[in-house]
């Protein structure tokens, strides 16, 4: 197996497996990348940050240094100790969690210090990404300028966010534009176009609100329809200096009516009064009295006495001079800009935008008003634990101070089932049941139902105004970060529960990975596996020597030689004495073979020896061919069969047949006397002497050798025996 190659060289992102990423080893396997990113990484800081260990170095606690191909961190204060040899003083470092810390956010529930910021999402956007200040600020005070000719004008969700929309341009017919529906939220029309045409603002399906050119409204969609956010006028008590349009002089509607409206119908209406004429006599008022600036109207008494009123404004005795009043002002001059400049220091009391660090008294928890809440009231609310004994089996029923709190802890040994009672209202609480004694408890309001907490868990919950429920339902497509946890289910569960990594490790250890025919083989080890195109087990596998090069799955039993009971090959093996293998396709059984020696040159080969060789053609090879032969075990130093090399083959051979015969003399012939074994006498017949002498004719005999009056024969040597198919597994 090789070892990932490092070059040092710092990696700026570390690629994520992907879900549609193939099974691919080797060193530009996918599946290689994210480690060796970190490997690089790693190698990196270490050339360039941690110094090599040195025996002459008093290291303190907690010091880095590299020795032995590895990063250690001291344990205790040494000197000469070598950290690979010195577990006491130095332990193997890889990453230092807490030290990360201090330089990193966590993804989970990070804490931010300084300024954060974050990409300014697009205005419209509605969802879980993090808001800049830009994006509330967009949002919250938006202004939206579009120029518009008339026709229908939709706009965009983004465009629709902004809370104030501004329309201009010149009409050339009636303009409605139109908010996306499901759209609900109030927005500030300003119609500046041009042009004698209408706007309206409407939803895509729904009514909409006519705004005057010239005008500024503002209108509210319910996510249907659009509406007048301003309709109701009756017994409306104005102040300060209303002003409204001034109807023409002899006007007679419901038109209200202007001061100057007033002035020019008395002006038209009543002639004034003179010396001669008698008419209309405009009086001064109070205030033009007190000033003095008029020349033309007539004062009257109550116009002077508010003169000289004014004058002392009914100051006290001790403020009714003009030296009194200059010394109570402290002589100064400028007293009303000095006040002014005081005032604009002041909040005011309606709307104050208060600046620095404003604080309020901290309401009391589980108040539910108008009160300020300051941010001990919020932390309180937000984070604040209650831990409450409800040890017995009676009903508990919490305060609002007790439930204002986000954390409710329950302790105590229960006697019976036991309700924990919250107040009816909105609410939301962590439960943390840490009671004893086998019974329940229930979170509930007083007439609505509950939730019950399980002993020794803690739980979500909230009230929807009636009733306690679980907030915690919908695991619908659940994308967990960090390092979530999950009890182990038992070995050989088969349910829905939710498997860990020990359970799947225990499931793993005691099963083997199958693959179905047509499936490629993984190109790195996950362990055992069974194939059904090999009908075999399989294991990771190296052959290399005598030249081989292979790493990969092989069977367990690859150039094993099977004597089969049927006439063809069973799945995952082959007939021996098949001449054109392919080497791509049966890689492993050849690389197997070269591992172990098998494999000779073209020209050595021959049938019957378990040799291997490859073809002529650079492609294809040919395994061993033993068919038609008797196997035999190898003698392997015994001596039975001395001197034979393994997986050589044999010539066929048998042992000695011997046999004897004695001649023996008769009148005029020569007779065995006796024949063993293989021997026969055989009688030639009588013939004459062959000497031409005369006497006797003589019987010849003579010696005939025939084994098969010993043993069975046959066209060759064998022993008893069937015929077995010879195949070899690959």
């Amino acid at each position: 197996m090789a070892a990932l190659q490092e070059n040092g060289n710092w990696e700026n992102e570390i690629y994520q497996w992907e879900t549609s990423d193939p099974v691919e080893g080797g060193p530009s396997g996918i599946d290689n990348v994210p480690t060796r990113q970190l490997a690089n990484r790693t190698a990196y800081l270490r050339k360039i940050g941690i110094p090599e260990w040195s025996s002459t170095v008093a290291y303190p606690v907690g010091a880095y240094v590299q020795a032995a191909g590895k990063t250690w961190k001291s344990k205790a204060i040494n000197t000469n100790k070598p950290p690979a040899t010195s577990a006491t003083e130095w332990v193997e470092w890889a990453l230092d969690l807490t030290a990360l810390d201090t330089l990193f956010a966590r993804l989970a529930s990070p804490t931010f210090t300084g300024v954060p910021k974050v990409p300014t999402a697009a205005d419209g956007t509605s969802d879980t990404q993090a808001a800049s200040t830009a994006f509330v600020q967009s949002a919250v005070g938006g202004y939206l300028a579009k120029s518009i000719t008339g026709g229908t004008v939709t706009l965009t969700a983004a465009e629709a966010s902004n809370p104030a929309l501004g329309f201009s341009g010149t009409l050339t017919s009636n303009a409605v534009v139109v908010i996306p529906d499901g759209s609900s939220r109030v927005w500030a029309i300003n119609n500046v176009t041009a042009g004698a045409f209408t706007l309206t603002v409407k939803t895509v399906a729904g009514a909409g609100v006519l705004v005057a050119q010239g005008k500024r409204n503002l209108v509210y969609s319910n996510g249907t329809d659009m509406f007048d956010a301003f309709t109701d006028f009756e017994s409306i008590a104005m102040t300060g200096v209303p002003t409204a349009p001034t109807p023409a002089v002899n006007t007679n509607t419901t038109q209200i009516a202007t001061t100057a409206a007033l002035l020019a119908q008395i002006a038209v209406s009543v002639p004034a009064a003179s010396e001669s004429v008698l008419g209309k006599v405009e009086l001064a008022t109070a205030a033009e009295t007190v000033t003095g600036t008029s020349t033309t109207l007539a004062v009257h008494p109550a116009g002077v006495a508010a003169a000289i009123a004014a004058l002392v404004n009914s100051s006290p005795a001790a403020l009714d001079t003009l030296n009194e009043l200059a010394i109570a002002l402290g002589n100064d001059p400028n007293f009303a800009t000095t006040m002014t400049n005081a005032l604009a220091l002041k909040a005011p009391l309606a709307s104050p935008a208060l600046t620095g660090s404003p604080t309020a008294p901290t309401a009391a928890l589980g108040d539910n008003d108008s009160s300020i809440a300051n941010t001990q009231f919020v932390q309180s609310t937000v984070n604040g634990k209650l831990v409450k004994s409800v040890a017995g089996g009676v009903t508990v029923t919490l305060t609002a101070a007790e439930a204002g709190v986000a954390i409710l802890e329950f302790t105590g040994a229960l006697t019976a089932n036991i309700a924990v009672v919250v107040p009816t209202g909105p609410g939301k609480w962590t439960i943390a049941n840490k009671t004893t004694g086998a019974f329940t408890l229930t979170v509930k309001t007083a007439a609505g139902s509950g939730v019950a907490v399980t002993q020794g868990k803690t739980w979500a919950v909230y009230c929807d105004g009636v009733n306690v429920v679980d907030s915690l339902t919908d695991f619908h497509d659940v994308a967990m970060t960090g390092v979530s946890t999950a009890p182990t289910a038992p070995l050989g569960t088969n349910s829905q529960q939710i498997a860990n990594m020990a359970a799947l490790q225990a499931s793993a250890a005691t099963r083997v990975l199958q693959l179905g025919t047509g499936v490629a083989l993984p190109v790195a080890n996950v362990g055992p596996i069974w194939h059904d195109d090999y009908g075999s087990l399989m294991t990771w596998q190296t052959f290399n020597a005598n030249g081989a090069n292979y790493v990969g799955y092989a069977s367990t039993l690859i150039g094993n030689l099977l004597q089969d009971t049927q006439p063809t090959p069973r799945t995952g093996y082959i007939k021996s004495g098949t001449q054109n293998l392919s080497r791509t396709t049966y890689a492993a059984l050849r690389a197997w073979a070269m591992h172990n020696g098998l494999m000779v040159a073209l020209g050595t080969w021959v049938a019957g020896a378990l040799m291997v060789a490859d073809n002529a053609d650079g492609t294809t090879f040919r395994i061993y061919d033993v068919r038609g032969e008797f196997p035999r075990f190898w003698d392997d130093g015994r001596g039975v069969d001395a001197g034979r090399v393994f997986g050589s083959n044999q010539t066929d051979a048998i042992r000695n047949i011997a046999g004897q015969t004695i001649l023996g003399g008769g009148q005029g012939s020569v007779v065995p006397s006796s024949c063993t074994g293989a021997f026969a006498a055989v009688n030639l017949g009588i013939n004459a002497r062959q000497d031409g002498s005369v006497g006797p004719s003589i019987t010849n005999y003579g010696l005939q050798f025939d084994a098969s009056r010993v043993v069975p024969i046959a066209s060759e040597n064998r022993s008893r025996n069937a015929a077995l198919l010879a195949s070899i597994k690959f």
